[in-house]
């Protein structure tokens, strides 16, 4: 038994962005792939199709900001890359508390924290199978899952 048909592994950026659009359906993006390995163990991803490894794409590992002083955190950022960060210290702590207390250090190392960004996007039934790494969100469900996510961040940090 296959757990899933296509594996993609693309080396830039553009390379992941063509396989995205052009992969056959449902597709799992991933960057360390435990949460879809649990996933699939429970039965979640049955019929899966493609899964698409971004882990090798060079410049999504990345904390910053813009010009316009907002901050951009990619899709390969891990737990322990948030902690390490004295912009992300300095402008968003409760998201470093947050990151703080996940899982063990082992799986902090490993485990990004994109996926708590892309909400019900990871399940099969609502988004086709798109699983929340870098790929292009709307900007409502983007904005909702951010608050979301702040709000659940906030009342742990209040804990």
């Amino acid at each position: 038994m296959n757990l899933w048909q296509n594996y993609l592994r693309p080396k830039s950026l553009a390379e992941a962005l063509d396989a995205f659009a052009n992969a056959p359906r449902p597709l799992a993006p991933i960057a360390g792939g435990t949460d879809l390995m649990v996933e699939i163990r429970n039965g979640k991803w049955a019929g899966l199709e493609t899964v698409l490894d971004i882990s090798r794409i060079s410049g999504l590992d990345q904390i910053g900001r813009d010009e316009n002083q907002l901050i951009h955190i990619g899709a390969l950022v891990t737990h322990n890359d948030v902690l390490r960060s004295p912009l992300l210290r300095e402008y968003a702590f409760p998201l470093v508390q947050a990151c703080a207390r996940v899982a063990s250090p082992q799986l902090r190392n490993r485990g990004t924290i994109s996926y708590g960004f892309s909400g019900g996007l990871n399940n099969p039934e609502l988004g086709k199978g798109v699983h929340g790494h870098n790929e292009r969100v709307p900007v409502e469900s983007f904005r909702l899952n951010c608050q979301m996510v702040f709000e659940v961040t906030r009342r742990m940090c209040e804990a």
